[in-house]
């Protein structure tokens, strides 16, 4: 009996060490099992009270708590993009910075608000330039990792054309893009954020408060992401110095020279940038007319934050003539044996066309290969292959925003300036007047 009752016993403390172990598993157990890169881009603007910041971080942090954070970096990973003003945009973490549970949510509860507007538009390009990178943690090779930028604001940007614009450029990379608008929002700029299908990436409620309310839904949605990366459309092969050159008509319109802007942005996202790899410049560099050279940006986050402040005065034709004077040479950085490409962004009809066709013919005979790219109804197509010198680098689109679906034309480009695909001269040049 004794004997039968210190079994019973034995089996008992068994049963409930075995119950006890079943309900800390059933305690951990993760919404979402599948590992994953998540970039938070979290509102830290002047419209925020302090409390509901702190009601924003806490949010973070339960969904996060939804995913397996393993210390080795093989389970999820997050990073984390704070902004308001352009200056005081901050990464405040990296996807490979990260590893350990309890060390992430320190990080999430030591950030700080940084008070200002609600430049959304630079927080984008920043997360692309810079977080979504495989030296940054983004596992790219992976496609079984889900892959996704989580997007908090209670405002309306600055500029939302050029917020929609770089929400734009992520989507295109493959990455899946969630946003969540707090209070009184603009429905229209919450859902340009998101990807497709936006009733599934948007999410709104209606305070701070309310956001623990949609966790689970978040989770849930964001773990039935498949975003698998695609292949990069600009490998380098040939090491090219590629100068980008904007017709006058362009620059002397502030909302043309804005979608200009953003084409070379999306144009150049495609670029790996380096010293070793390719350099960029925006033709001409002076006092009046702030390009930059090859020497000055070495990465493409540089080349982003110049870009967002740009006015150029002077002429088309004198733009392209400052290829071969002072673009292509040593003292800008332009590097000895490389591949030198000008990409010339025009508006129709041309200004001073002859003289732009001269100095293309100048620049051409230095070894500059020159692209020309056409924008809006009144463009010429003859005129852009007489710049270019040959109909397969002469482009015409409808809008900036048109290049990005213009796949062919996209990929002839890339497999000119990264490949090294050439195309010889075909188009004979004019010697006279040119009518259209």
């Amino acid at each position: 009996m004794n004997s039968f009752s210190f079994q019973s016993f034995y089996l008992l403390i068994i049963l409930l060490g075995l119950m006890a172990t079943s309900n800390s598993f059933a305690a951990i157990k993760k919404i979402c099992a599948k590992n994953a890169d998540i970039i938070f881009v979290l509102d830290a603007s002047s419209s925020i009270w302090g409390p509901d910041f702190t009601k924003q971080l806490n949010f973070v942090k339960s969904v996060i708590n939804e995913f397996n954070i393993y210390s080795d970096g093989s389970g999820t990973r997050v990073g984390v993009l704070t902004f308001s003003n352009p200056e005081k945009v901050k990464i405040q973490f990296n996807l490979n910075t990260h590893f350990n549970r309890s060390k992430l949510m320190s990080a999430i509860d030591s950030i700080g608000q940084s008070l200002g507007n609600t430049y959304t538009n630079v927080a984008l390009s920043r997360v692309r330039g810079q977080m979504l990178r495989k030296e940054a943690g983004l596992r790219v090779d992976d496609p079984s990792v889900i892959k996704m930028v989580i997007v908090m604001t209670d405002g309306v940007s600055e500029y939302p054309p050029r917020t929609a614009l770089e929400a734009k450029l992520i989507q295109n990379t493959g990455v899946r893009v969630l946003s969540i608008g707090i209070g009184n929002v603009n429905m229209q700029e919450i859902n340009a954020l998101a990807s497709e299908p936006k009733e599934n990436n948007t999410f709104i409620v209606d305070t701070f408060k309310g956001l623990s309310a949609i966790k689970e839904i978040l989770a849930v949605r964001a773990c039935d992401i498949k975003t698998p990366i695609p292949p990069p459309v600009c490998e380098v092969v040939q090491k090219s110095d590629v100068a980008f050159v904007l017709g006058d008509m362009i620059t002397s319109n502030t909302k043309k020279l804005n979608g200009a802007i953003t084409l070379i942005k999306n144009i150049s996202s495609e670029f790996e940038i380096g010293p070793e790899k390719m350099l960029v410049s925006l033709v001409p560099k002076d006092c009046t007319a702030p390009g930059f050279d090859f020497k000055d940006y070495k990465s493409n986050e540089e080349v982003n934050q110049h870009l967002d402040n740009v006015e150029m005065p002077d002429k088309t034709a004198s733009r392209i003539s400052n290829l071969a004077a002072k673009t292509f040479t040593a003292d800008t950085g332009a590097r000895r044996g490389v591949r030198k490409v000008a990409i010339v962004m025009v508006e129709g009809p041309l200004n001073n066309k002859m003289e732009i066709f001269k100095a293309a013919r100048q620049a051409k005979s230095n070894g500059i290969r020159l692209v020309a790219i056409g924008v809006g109804p009144n463009v010429n197509l003859r005129e852009l292959r007489y710049i270019s010198g040959t109909r397969k680098l002469a482009f015409h689109i409808d809008s900036y925003q048109d290049f990005d679906n213009e796949l062919q034309r996209s990929k002839a480009l890339y497999s000119f300036v990264c490949k090294g695909d050439e195309f010889p001269e075909s188009t004979k040049q004019p010697s006279g007047s040119l009518i259209g």
